[in-house]
């Protein structure tokens, strides 16, 4: 599996959207040096994972683009890089301590089973753009932030099988059960009655 030994999502995130915003404040550069940012970025990402025991890494070199790296998926037109699907990695502490810069315009972020700790940070809404998020089969506790029901993209989220407490929004993505997943947080309660949070088996 890869996992996060102590990281924390409220760090993580928080360099992420300053490594976005400086993305985004730079749209006017060339195509090819925005996707250079993307590349280093991705690289500064592998550089922090201490096991692979897959070798879903051995994509990521410089003998192909990285739209094509496993897990990696760009934009059509412009080639930037919008989503980042990775799994059961092992990955130092401070994952993304040194990320500078970041991914324009993401949609999907997916970390399930990567032993994130802490709590969600409120500042995940920034993520204007995002569709998907899970970040399933964590060791996530505290609550769950109200200022994700301003997230009006998002399509789908999973935040099944960690810790969390407290109340369940109701509006936003929160309003519908097929859209969300909290099955496994036993501490939660209110939301929409459809929900469920408990371990089904």
């Amino acid at each position: 599996m890869w996992g996060f030994r102590t990281s924390t999502l409220a760090n993580i995130f928080l360099l992420l959207l300053v490594a976005m915003n400086l993305s985004v404040s730079h749209v006017s550069a060339s195509k090819q040096f925005q996707n250079e940012t993307d590349r280093l970025a991705l690289l500064e990402f592998k550089n922090q994972i201490y096991d692979d025991p897959f070798g879903v890494l051995k994509s990521w070199n410089h003998s192909q683009h990285h739209c094509q790296w496993e897990g990696v998926t760009c934009s059509t037109r412009h080639q930037r890089v919008i989503a980042l699907s990775e799994e059961s990695f092992s990955f130092l502490k401070e994952i993304f301590t040194h990320f500078k810069n970041f991914f324009y315009k993401f949609t999907n972020l997916s970390m399930q089973s990567n032993f994130f700790q802490g709590t969600i940070p409120p500042n995940l809404a920034s993520w204007k753009s995002i569709q998907q998020l899970d970040l399933s089969s964590n060791k996530l506790t505290g609550p769950i932030p109200k200022e994700l029901e301003k997230l009006r993209y998002l399509r789908y989220l999973n935040l099944s099988y960690n810790d969390i407490e407290g109340v369940v929004p109701n509006t936003g993505v929160f309003s519908n059960a097929s859209q969300i997943s909290l099955i496994g947080n036993n501490k939660l309660c209110g939301g929409i009655p459809e929900l469920e949070f408990h371990l089904v088996h």
